[in-house]
């Protein structure tokens, strides 16, 4: 399955970005509930990643902060993540 993507079919795009929204709020309000993710490269240190509900296969990486979350970015599965989130230095 590829990623939805607006040129695609914009209903369904609607529809992931909808739920990525709800899952953005839940994530807010108990930001510790995703998995840390592990790395030996610094730069994404204290990052945590948390799958779309019911879009499993879009997963969101974030940071913890005091107030807020901030929301690295939100890949499909089959994206490179190692090369999204761990650039080269």
């Amino acid at each position: 399955m590829k990623p939805v993507s607006a040129r695609d079919n914009q209903d369904a795009a609607d529809r992931v970005d909808q739920t990525a929204e709800k899952t953005f709020e839940s994530l807010l309000a108990e930001p510790r509930m995703g998995t840390l993710y592990q790395t030996k490269r610094a730069q994404p240190e204290g990052m945590r990643f948390f799958p779309v509900s019911k879009f499993q296969n879009y997963v969101i990486y974030y940071r913890e902060h005091l107030q807020d979350i901030e929301i690295v970015p939100v890949l499909h599965s089959r994206m490179d993540k190692k090369k999204r989130l761990e650039p080269e230095e």
